[in-house]
């Protein structure tokens, strides 16, 4: 990792976890440039919304918060794998599609015409034909 990249994200890491009680966690993976990023993303909308509570009308949110045993974990996963910034290095993904339909969901910003979230990869059999739409 480049000294002064490693340097940046984590003064950003260590001022998210002090002044906010927020954490960002990725794959260890990811390239250092985009860690930084997104580190620095996390930073600024943490500043700007506070590290309150995500859903204002939920006693257990409000007892955490009132109690200051709340944190915010940024790990960036939506649960929409296609337009994802880390598909390339998660291990969720890979474990739920094969390389074949991870590359075919970053060019087409969708799954697979038939992918079904209620089959086990091992049971999905990718086709050319069907991946080259």
């Amino acid at each position: 990792m480049n000294k002064e990249l490693a340097r940046r994200i984590e003064e950003l890491e260590d001022k998210l976890w002090n002044d906010y009680h927020t954490v960002v966690e990725l794959p260890d993976t990811v390239p250092d440039e985009l860690r930084l990023q997104l580190v620095t993303e996390a930073y600024a909308e943490v500043r700007e919304e506070g590290n309150g509570p995500l859903h204002e009308d939920c006693p257990l949110c409000q007892m955490m918060a009132a109690t200051d045993n709340w944190v915010r974990h940024f790990d960036f996963c939506s649960g929409w794998c296609p337009s994802c910034v880390l598909v390339d290095w998660c291990e969720t993904s890979r474990e739920n599609h094969s390389p074949e339909e991870i590359e075919w969901m970053k060019a087409h910003n969708d799954y697979p015409p038939d992918y079904d979230p209620d089959r086990p990869r091992r049971d999905r059999q990718p086709e050319a034909s069907r991946l080259s739409h």
